[in-house]
């Protein structure tokens, strides 16, 4: 069984006009998987998110988004996965059924790994605002080197486009991120990690959210804190 809490925030600096919509966003999810076999695992969980934007630019939302899924080993290296429900937002007086799924592999290679994602749900498109239906594809590719070292390949592509056609600002964005990192597991509680990325976003056809295209280079790093907990069921 696995609890998480999350909480995020967007925020602009200056106060002129069309910048962007600032918003809080607080979330809980859940997941309870048992195994059927030594092969394949069946989740069950319910995710709560609510989307506060502080602006006024438009109405908050929640969204309640029960999940089931299946995880099948195919191989001894090779594992997919699957999930798919209903997600229902709350729009002001709008209310909203769209379709959640997440779907992927993750194979172990002589050198490392890779796998590939797609997602689709209820999310923020950023400082663009408002509940949109988000897809994303992602890829990932990770090699051990030194010791706890391993290096991360990580391109991602994600489109978002919102919900109903009376909000505010129509978003319709198209986001692509190019990632090179590392992390090195200093011990059992804790990762060091950094990395850089090509950021490119482009704002399609149907958005009514100002000319907001842009490419961007951008370097992170930090520190990551874990324990493990076990809980027997």
């Amino acid at each position: 069984m696995s609890l998480g809490l999350n909480y995020s925030v967007v925020r602009f600096e200056g106060s002129q006009p069309g910048a962007g919509i600032e918003s809080d966003t607080y979330g809980v999810l859940t997941n309870l998987s048992h195994a059927f076999t030594p092969r394949l695992t069946g989740m069950i969980g319910y995710n709560f998110t609510y989307l506060d934007l502080r602006s006024g630019h438009g109405d908050n939302a929640t969204t309640h988004n029960p999940t089931i899924g299946l995880s099948y080993r195919v191989t001894q290296t090779l594992t997919v996965s699957v999930d798919g429900d209903p997600s229902f937002t709350s729009l002001g007086s709008e209310d909203f059924i769209t379709p959640q799924l997440s779907a992927g592999f993750t194979q172990r290679l002589p050198f490392g790994g890779v796998g590939a994602f797609y997602s689709r749900a209820v999310g923020v498109a950023g400082g663009f605002g408002g509940p949109t239906d988000v897809q994303t594809v992602s890829g990932t590719l990770a090699v051990p080197t030194w010791k706890d070292l391993i290096v991360i390949f990580n391109p991602i592509w994600t489109k978002a486009e919102s919900l109903s056609d009376r909000q505010i600002q129509r978003v319709d964005v198209t986001l692509f991120t190019l990632g090179l990192g590392a992390a090195y597991r200093v011990n059992r509680y804790m990762t060091v990690f950094g990395g850089y990325s090509f950021f490119r976003q482009r704002v399609g056809s149907n958005s009514t959210t100002p000319e907001f295209d842009a490419d961007q280079n951008r370097v992170k790093f930090g520190v990551q804190f874990g324990y493990p907990f076990a809980f027997d069921l």
